[in-house]
């Protein structure tokens, strides 16, 4: 039988689903609410192709960018609606609907469906570009997809693929680096994949339909950390506050996450995709120098293909920033997350047997909705929090000094 990685080292991409033309393997939910690929012994022939795509298992063959031709940006782009309906500075609509306008152009990005469901899908005009914008707190499906960007490459059309940086990965080693002209690549900055119970106990706390967005601006770009729902009576209704917002405050406790993602290959800043984006969390007293209150992306251009798609987007404000700003308050581009009090993740299958109250609780480390419950959680959790605060802040130090170290070294900056 194919050797494929195990749990914890398992992404999730669905390269080994693309690779079998038996249809031996499917995408499965497991009793911890996390997605493996699972082998129907019955038809597999042992061709072993799932092993020869998988990127997990050949990361000597994964290619990284130079980092000499690393630069970084803050961005946001001129086009309000564009800026409305994103989730940060709608650096990555921007540039999509720029790439569109080449001609024989696709553009690949993830789709929130109405089953609740995160696909990878493929839009070839603008008036689709909504369905990719806005951020996706969860695993984002891909069968199918790198078959069909395979196809849509020999047929001679452009591509901008964008997602995970271990989905930008998986594509380059399904291709195995071959007919990749046409072919540009955007990964989003990942903190990592939470369990899709976190969605399914939110909905049940919030007697909720289903998740209508993962972020809102109604009270702007700063404040935009909270869950909007839609209800079963057809209405709307958005958090008051991420510290009320259960599902975003369990997500960023990261304690139930995919056990690959807290040593995720490509948090770093050797980068595998042609441009790099995310939020530009800078915190510094002069950040209105440098963000917009309607919201700022990073954007990191580590090729030459990246390069072309930056200097064609004339309509993104861009202002050129350092690795210590960017990485201020950001530590998904130079490492994985990492140092919290509890890791649930393999025992979520147990908590789910208890009362809904003790798991809204344990899921949020502390953080939550009832007075009562919050005092007892600062009487146990947080003096642990406090621990791991510190651990996790010496550890990311010393990251992020070797990371400023290597640039000093290369002469891309003169000071801190």
């Amino acid at each position: 039988m194919p050797n494929l990685p195990d749990k914890n080292n398992c992404c999730g991409c669905s390269a080994c689903i693309d690779s079998c033309a038996k249809k031996a393997i499917t995408l499965e939910l497991d009793r911890n609410g996390f997605y493996y690929p699972v082998i129907n012994h019955n038809l597999c022939v042992e061709c072993k192709a799932c092993e020869w795509n998988c990127h997990i298992l050949h990361q000597d063959e994964i290619r990284r960018n130079d980092r000499n031709q690393e630069t970084l940006f803050s961005c946001w782009t001129t086009d309000k609606d564009l800026l409305r309906r994103s989730a940060s500075g709608g650096a990555f609509a921007q540039l999509a609907s720029d790439f569109l306008e080449i001609g024989d152009s696709l553009v690949v990005g993830a789709e929130l469906g109405k089953d609740g469901l995160v696909r990878l899908v493929v839009i070839d005009k603008k008036e689709d570009l909504w369905k990719l914008q806005q951020s996706k707190y969860e695993q984002c499906r891909s069968e199918d997809i790198y078959k069909s960007v395979k196809k849509k490459l020999s047929q001679g059309k452009r591509v901008l693929f964008s997602g995970l940086p271990c989905q930008i990965a998986a594509l380059y080693h399904f291709l195995h680096y071959k007919n990749l002209e046409r072919l540009f690549t955007i990964e989003i900055l990942c903190h990592g994949v939470p369990s899709r119970y976190l969605t399914d106990l939110s909905l049940r706390l919030k007697r909720a339909r289903s998740i209508h967005s993962y972020r809102t601006k109604s009270k702007g770009w700063y404040d935009g950390n909270r869950t909007v729902y839609a209800m079963s009576d057809g209405k709307i209704i958005e958090e008051i506050s991420t510290q009320e917002d259960f599902r975003f405050k369990s997500y960023l406790t990261y304690s139930c996450l995919r056990k690959s993602c807290y040593g995720c290959r490509y948090a770093t800043m050797d980068r595998v995709a042609d441009l790099t984006l995310g939020d530009f969390w800078y915190g510094g007293e002069d950040k209105s120098d440098y963000q917009n209150y309607d919201g700022t992306s990073l954007v990191i251009v580590n090729s030459s293909k990246g390069v072309f798609l930056w200097q064609r987007s004339e309509k993104l404000i861009k202002i050129p920033v350092s690795f210590e700003m960017a990485t201020r308050n950001n530590q998904a581009i130079y490492m994985p997350t990492s140092t919290y009090p509890l890791i649930l993740s393999d025992d979520i299958y147990k908590i789910k047997k208890m009362p809904v109250v003790f798991q809204a609780a344990l899921f949020q480390n502390g953080f939550t909705n009832s007075p009562i419950r919050s005092l007892l959680f600062k009487m146990f959790f947080f003096p642990l929090r406090r621990v791991k605060a510190k651990e996790k802040a010496k550890l990311t130090a010393i990251v992020r000094r070797k990371e400023l170290d290597k640039l000093k070294n290369r002469g891309k900056i003169n000071e801190d």
